[in-house]
């Protein structure tokens, strides 16, 4: 699907927007929320590896909310690459810093990766992050009147079939 869409740098907003989205999700095993709390100000590239940072998960240790860092790997094929892609996002969307308070926390400050299309200033929603991910995975083929796979499990389904041990995808999942 995405080769069909063309060069990275060139699609229209809201395809960028929506396929890295799907990427995040699908490499990182991430949930919509996951995604909706990236800090962007923690996030880095180096050695062509994505480093981010959720704010405040819904995991809780202790009691108290953790930053969970992790990373995702640059792709060969940059149609298909996580990295590549929030790259252009950034110099296209993200140029600019969008802190707002996080929506259980408001002591907390993250800046946010994910903005609205046309007002980059403006934090994307929830609901906006789940559509995203809807639209793109429902295009999947699947058998008639099935559900619409969640973007984590084609993640570990994808892994699991690109010979990554069983204990790693669950201990990456369940981070």
């Amino acid at each position: 699907m995405f080769r069909d869409w063309g060069n990275t740098a060139e699609l229209f907003d809201k395809n960028l927007t929506s396929k890295l989205y799907w990427l995040l999700a699908v490499t990182g095993f991430l949930r919509a929320s996951d995604i909706n709390r990236i800090d962007d100000s923690k996030t880095i590239i180096a050695l062509g590896i994505l480093n981010l940072a959720i704010v405040s998960p819904k995991e809780k240790r202790k009691g108290r909310p953790i930053i969970h860092h992790f990373q995702i790997s640059r792709h060969i094929d940059q149609t298909l690459c996580p990295v590549y892609t929030d790259v252009v996002y950034k110099q296209r969307i993200a140029q600019t810093s969008c802190p707002t308070p996080h929506f259980n926390n408001s002591s907390i400050i993250v800046n946010r990766l994910l903005r609205y299309i046309k007002y980059h200033t403006k934090p994307l929603m929830l609901d906006r992050i789940t559509r995203y991910l809807h639209l793109l995975s429902g295009l999947i083929n699947r058998p008639p009147n099935t559900p619409i796979p969640k973007a984590r499990a084609i993640g570990a389904t994808l892994a699991s079939s690109a010979g990554v041990l069983a204990d790693d995808i669950v201990t990456h999942a369940f981070w």
